[in-house]
């Protein structure tokens, strides 16, 4: 009996454990502990702290005007929708220029309002209740990309147009089937193509507006052009913050449920963190907004999240801003980047350290933000026809001092010569420079006698006048003092090697004589080396005489 109570207890005390699991759940949801609970839409706000609570999330909600906006608004203001004639399933798109920095050495944390103790993006923007989110994401990560590609920042940043995206480029027939006005925009990112097509021009020419004027009446106003845009792969969070950090601000897209709407602080999380259409861009998403940095060792732990930057005016999140781990929302499967095309800025400099036969050449390279390198074209004519040795001056956006060695010139010669540079968006000519290498003296080479008879001999020697006018004679005597000289010689003013000759006369047989080349321009005299030879001697005998050559030196 004692047996059947002891049981009988143990069954109902496990009865009311069960009930008290099941009534400690959200009303719908069958989770167990231990398991993610998910966000669902129509969840108020006590159901998303409790499942908050259970999921061990870090982020907190509250009421605003987008979370207490009527169910019916909502469906319009989230209008981001699949493109009419979407992509083929297997269709991935090349990641542009990105590829090229992939392996780069990232920070742990990284943001655009705070680089280098400057922001390089403007203040939050605010869209209403229009379906506009797309141009505000578009021009956040225009205006980013800008600012860091021209070095504008602070008070500098520019701001362009949302009004000029959706009133204007939106009624263009090659984009109207993609945005237009407050009606939202497709996943294929047809906003971003027209800033690459079209340009945008400034928030002061076209104040941002969300009743619909009709026409557009801005097309003279002038706008900013940039250079193309890519997708990031999906999921690949390296690649995100490397875009990041090479380009500037990235346009990207998130599924926003209740839960995003009454975001207030904290880290948000969800469970939608795969990528899974076909393409993988086009996974469902409903809102866009824009990346500006991100932190692997956030205060609240629990990984790494992204610094999001919505357009829902400041009271929104945290000052506007939301902190989203890297998965959530799907934020990480439709990320793209903007190029604003600048080729690097460069100047000419001026020669310096000329010689005979060299010279340094100077100029100033600015990347403009994309991996450069530069070299020199010089020579005798604007075809110049030689070129330095290719040199990397970086890829960062402030001017970089270059120079480079040249050597094999021509002594009094005037030689052009050009700063060349190329990145990613083109090849950047200088403007064409001219130096002078200062006249040379000539070269002597003292030769050897030759044709000596009883009393003279031939001289010969070879000069180089080194492009300057050069006369040269011999010196000759018995001793180095030499003390007799022959007429002077025109050896031009060429570059080549000249031979030259001189007979001597009048000699005294069988001496030793002491001779030398020396030649003379306007850059100065040089000598020869010293060389000699034995004149010829006689001697007489009976029956007749003989004559003994002596050997010539």
């Amino acid at each position: 009996m004692r047996f059947l109570i002891q049981n009988r207890t143990k069954a109902l005390w496990a009865v009311i454990l069960l009930y008290a699991v099941l009534f400690s759940l959200p009303a719908g949801s069958s989770a167990q502990p231990g398991e993610i609970q998910k966000f669902e839409q129509g969840d108020t706000l006590e159901e998303i702290r409790t499942k908050i609570e259970h999921n061990g999330y870090s982020f907190t909600v509250d009421h605003n005007w987008v979370f207490d906006m009527p169910q019916e608004e909502k469906e319009r203001f989230f209008s981001r929708s699949m493109p009419v004639f979407p992509r083929a399933a297997g269709v991935s798109e090349e990641t542009g220029p990105l590829r090229r920095y992939l392996d780069r050495q990232l920070p742990s944390s990284f943001d655009w309002r705070k680089h280098n103790g400057h922001s390089y993006i403007g203040p939050i923007r605010d869209q209403g209740d229009c379906g506009s989110c797309y141009a505000f994401a578009a021009c956040a990560a225009a205006e980013g990309t800008y600012n860091w590609a021209d070095g504008l920042y602070d008070t500098n940043c520019v701001d362009f147009s949302e009004s000029y995206i959706i009133w204007c480029l939106g009624r263009l027939l090659e984009y109207n089937s993609h945005f237009l006005g407050c009606e939202g925009a497709d996943y294929d990112y047809y906003e971003l193509e027209a800033l690459t097509v079209k340009g945008v021009t400034s928030e002061s020419d076209f104040p941002y507006t969300t009743s619909d004027p009709g026409s557009c009446t801005h097309w003279e106003k002038p706008t900013t052009t940039f250079q193309s845009w890519h997708r990031i792969g999906c999921n690949d969070i390296e690649a995100i913050k490397t875009a990041i950090m090479t380009y500037g601000v990235v346009d990207a897209a998130v599924y926003v449920e209740d839960v995003f709407q009454g975001y207030s602080s904290g880290i948000y999380e969800d469970s939608n963190t795969s990528c899974f259409s076909d393409p993988c861009y086009y996974t469902p998403t409903n809102h866009a907004i824009a990346l500006v940095g991100w932190d692997d060792n956030p205060p609240e732990g629990g990984g790494g999240c992204w610094i999001l930057r919505n357009s829902w005016g400041t009271a929104w999140g945290e000052e506007g801003y939301m902190r989203i781990r890297y998965n959530s929302a799907y934020v990480a499967c439709e990320a793209v980047y903007l190029i604003y095309a600048l080729a690097p800025t460069i100047t000419t400099g001026t020669a310096t350290s000329m010689a005979y036969t060299s010279a340094t050449l100077n100029g100033t390279v600015n990347p403009n933000n994309s991996s450069t390198t530069y070299d020199f074209e010089y020579g005798k004519t604007t075809d110049y026809g030689s070129t330095t040795t290719s040199i990397d001056a970086g890829s960062g956006v402030d001017n970089v001092s270059v120079s480079a060695d040249i050597d094999g010139l021509t002594a009094n010669t005037t030689y052009h010569y050009r700063l060349r540079s190329e990145n990613d968006f083109g090849i950047t000519y200088g403007a064409d420079k001219t130096f002078n290498t200062p006249a040379a003296p000539p070269t002597a080479t003292t030769g050897t006698a030759t044709s000596m008879a009883y009393t003279s001999a031939t001289l010969n020697g070879t000069v180089n006048p080194n492009n300057s006018s050069t006369t040269c004679y011999f010196e000759y005597g018995k001793t180095t003092d030499y003390g007799s000289t022959t007429s002077s010689i025109d050896a031009g003013s060429g570059t080549d090697d000249v031979s030259v000759t001189a007979i001597i006369l009048e000699l005294s047989s069988s001496i030793t004589y002491h001779f030398r080349l020396v030649t003379t321009n306007s850059a100065g005299t040089t000598n020869g080396d010293d060389n000699i030879f034995i004149s010829i001697g006689t001697s007489g005998g009976g029956g007749g005489g003989c004559v003994i050559a002596t050997a010539a030196y």
